[in-house]
């Protein structure tokens, strides 16, 4: 093991990063040495902005996987090797803004028509008319349908918690 990379271990490890971060990050930085066959104490921010044309346009590489190396580039040579260079100078690239897919009106009446249970094509079209996102339908659904209502003793409505236990009745919502 070569000191360069002894000590970048050694720094990550004081950070407390994660065992697979640092194993990505020594990938990334031996890459970019394999690339210029040179140490990369050796390389300078002109190297290191021809190793991200190098990914994005000869590898064709996603700007998120761009940024994976990046990063490892820029935690090397300000943490590591404490160069005294601006962040500028090593640009992490922009990911890229995906608009949601919309369906058409045909497409959404095509959609709920193909439902046969009436009880789930009611539940989806209240969750679409609502705008509701998947998650916050299906918590909304957990929430309210499944968890059995209980009477207590007292006459106040229960919502059954997990393991048998009865949530406090005076916080339980009335019927």
């Amino acid at each position: 093991m070569t000191p360069l990379r002894r000590r970048m271990l050694e720094d990550m490890a004081i950070r407390n990063l994660a065992e697979n971060t640092q194993s990505s990050c020594i990938q990334q930085v031996i890459a970019y040495a394999k690339h210029f066959h040179r140490t990369p104490e050796e390389l300078g921010p002109e190297e290191i902005r021809a190793y991200q044309l190098h990914l994005t346009q000869t590898r064709g590489l996603s700007a998120s996987s761009v940024s994976v190396a990046t990063g490892a580039l820029r935690f090397l040579y300000k943490v590591t090797l404490k160069r005294a260079w601006s962040i500028d100078e090593i640009p992490m690239p922009k990911r890229p803004f995906k608009l949601p897919v919309i369906l058409s009106r045909e497409e959404v009446m095509h959609f709920l028509e193909s439902i046969d249970s009436r009880k789930h094509r009611a539940i989806l079209m209240v969750a679409y008319a609502a705008g509701l996102r998947v998650s916050e339908a299906r918590f909304n659904c957990h929430r309210r349908y499944r968890r059995p209502r209980l009477i207590s003793e007292t006459g106040h409505a229960c919502h059954r918690a997990r393991g048998g236990g009865h949530l406090s009745p005076g916080r339980a919502p009335l019927p």
